[in-house]
């Protein structure tokens, strides 16, 4: 089964890596599964006329109590898969927000995980490229935010003065 498993989009479950939001289960569509009605069959309405009619007349009871009790064990599976998908939803949603936030916290590290790296690899240089980018761009806009409240906090000073005369 786990061979069969590993050829489907689910394969990321067969493999000893880590997690990550992009892996998704992929989706269980439930089988509709027809109303378990009271039924009765013309045969058990009948009096039986003899031992083999006794016996069919159980068997098709015996036969009708094991079509509700599968219908009833298969309504439960499936209503265990479809709260387990969204369950799995719901974490898969949170892991890519706790990967958000990560990405976030170690945006200031290029080389934040201790392990060695060639400084003069093109991976490696564009991400310094990158690096300092973003903190040029972080730079300029924190100048621009004290830009502007100085301008702010001289118009409040001089709007101040001009209230008090």
């Amino acid at each position: 089964a786990v061979k069969a498993l590993s050829s489907t989009s689910a394969s990321f479950l067969t493999e000893k890596t880590l997690l990550n939001s992009s892996h998704h289960l992929p989706t269980y569509i439930p089988s509709p599964l027809t109303p378990t009605q009271k039924r009765k069959h013309v045969l058990l309405d009948k009096e039986p006329e003899n031992k083999k009619e006794h016996a069919y007349q159980l068997a098709l009871h015996k036969s009708y109590s094991r079509e509700a009790q599968c219908k009833s064990v298969l309504f439960g599976m499936q209503s265990t898969v479809v709260l387990q998908s969204v369950y799995c939803d719901r974490l898969s949603e949170q892991l890519a927000a706790q990967e958000e936030s990560q990405k976030k916290k170690k945006k200031g590290q290029l080389n934040g995980d201790r392990l060695p790296r060639l400084l003069t690899s093109n991976k490696f240089y564009n991400r310094v490229v990158e690096h300092q980018k973003n903190l040029e761009a972080e730079k300029t806009v924190q100048e621009n935010c004290q830009r502007q409240r100085q301008e702010q906090s001289e118009m409040m000073a001089t709007w101040k003065e001009a209230e008090e005369v």
